[in-house]
């Protein structure tokens, strides 16, 4: 097998791209919806958290997709809202900032 450590030095470049690229698109979309990481929450905190949400995902789906495909009733998967409450509960409105409004479909 192979030692943690080795694994840890293999992946380091490639979390750092990850954290840079999937980071750099929140920043985006926080600024856009008017919002901030809560002090001391870290961008690169809300990357892992979001990556753990997805590889739980991926992992349930093989063995009980029923229970990953699961929606409520206005048809949104149970993941989107786990994202959507992570991003909520990570993050704060700024101050005197409005969010733009939602264009109804």
């Amino acid at each position: 097998f192979v030692s943690p450590a080795r694994i840890r030095r293999a992946e380091k470049k490639a979390n750092a791209e990850y954290v840079r690229v999937l980071g750099g698109m929140l920043e985006e979309t926080l600024e856009y919806g008017g919002r901030r990481m809560r002090p001391g929450l870290t961008i690169p905190d809300i990357v892992w958290l979001i990556e753990a949400v997805g590889v739980g995902t991926n992992l349930r789906e093989r063995s009980h997709p029923e229970l990953v495909r699961r929606a409520d009733s206005e048809g949104r998967q149970i993941a989107d809202l786990a994202l959507v409450g992570i991003v909520m509960a990570m993050t704060e409105p700024v101050p005197g900032r409005r969010a733009p409004r939602r264009q109804r479909a």
